[in-house]
């Protein structure tokens, strides 16, 4: 069975899956380019659907 992707990404784990640095990725929400959500402990959430619109990140050898 595929594993199956959380609804949200926090911007950790968008910059890892991404390899976009943090920086960029908040100018894109503050630009509205990216949607973001805060959860009640201050986290910035990412739904996981946008990560279709960047390309994969290429693993090391």
């Amino acid at each position: 069975m595929a594993k199956k992707k959380p609804d949200f990404l926090t911007l950790e784990q968008m910059k890892k899956e991404t390899g976009i640095s943090e920086g960029i990725l908040m100018d894109m929400i503050a630009e509205g380019d990216l949607y973001a959500a805060k959860d009640e402990k201050g986290n910035i959430l990412i739904p996981s659907f946008q990560l279709n619109r960047f390309p994969k990140k290429k693993k090391k050898k």
